[in-house]
């Protein structure tokens, strides 16, 4: 017997910086006289930011009975994957007199930079452990009314005793009115056999109560898989000077 789940999630967000200072080089020097670039050099700034993220988690169970019907096997896995990734394009137009004298552009000059880093983080662990249950109140309800049959069964006079563990008196304490209604069971039967014990001779039958369950082992995997990326692109771009 097998059942999973699974989730797929996916988020995606962005910005944009931009801003214009009119034509460059109005107010510019010649690059052998003019200090370290000035914010008036730049015509055009244009900074792009984008996040996005993904999300997957599978959840499963498997179980494995033995051949009473009781378990033997319970087998939980989960696992996720995320995934992020955020990108960064910073674009700034200059003017081509930065570039020096001499130097003349009929198109415009792109330079661009990139740089990345990728990571990725992968986590597995597993735990098996023995599970001891205790059984439920119908079941043990059964073993004391296979008890009384098999006492009243034939036409010899047996003699019942029950012996009680304790994970069956803890079961069978927790509720008040079923604990009377067994002692109120266990004294009629009693009664019976003393009333068939006065034609026929002894003979005692005893049966243990067990609330002991099957145990059944337990096992618990997980995957973890974690990625991330950032990328930065610079983008350069120089543009001819206006002719008159």
């Amino acid at each position: 017997m097998q059942v999973q789940v699974s989730t797929l999630h996916f988020s995606q967000a962005g910005a944009l910086l931009s801003a214009s200072w009119g034509a460059a080089g109005e107010k510019q020097a010649s690059p052998q006289e003019s200090a370290p670039l000035a914010l008036s050099e730049v015509s055009q700034l244009t900074l792009r930011q984008g996040w996005s993220e993904v999300q997957f988690s599978a959840q499963s169970s498997r179980l494995a009975f033995r051949r009473d019907g009781s378990l033997a096997l319970v087998v939980q896995s989960s696992s996720s994957f995320t995934a992020r990734s955020q990108e960064t394009l910073l674009e700034v137009h200059l003017p081509a007199s930065l570039l020096g004298e001499g130097v003349e552009l009929k198109e415009p000059l792109i330079l661009e930079f990139e740089a990345w880093d990728e990571a990725l983080h992968i986590q597995a662990s597993r735990q098996i452990s023995l599970v001891r249950p205790t059984r439920r109140v119908e079941e043990i309800l059964s073993d004391i009314l296979e008890a009384v049959q098999e006492a009243f069964r034939g036409k010899e006079a047996k003699s019942l005793r029950l012996f009680f563990d304790e994970e069956a008196l803890k079961i069978l304490s927790a509720d008040e009115k079923l604990r009377r209604l067994i002692q109120e069971l266990l004294s009629l039967v009693q009664l019976i056999q003393a009333l068939r014990q006065e034609e026929q001779p002894d003979e005692t039958l005893w049966v243990t109560i067990s609330g002991k369950g099957k145990p059944y082992l337990q096992v618990s995997e997980e995957k973890t898989v974690e990625s991330e990326a950032s990328r930065l692109r610079v983008r350069l771009i120089f543009q001819p000077a206006e002719t008159a």
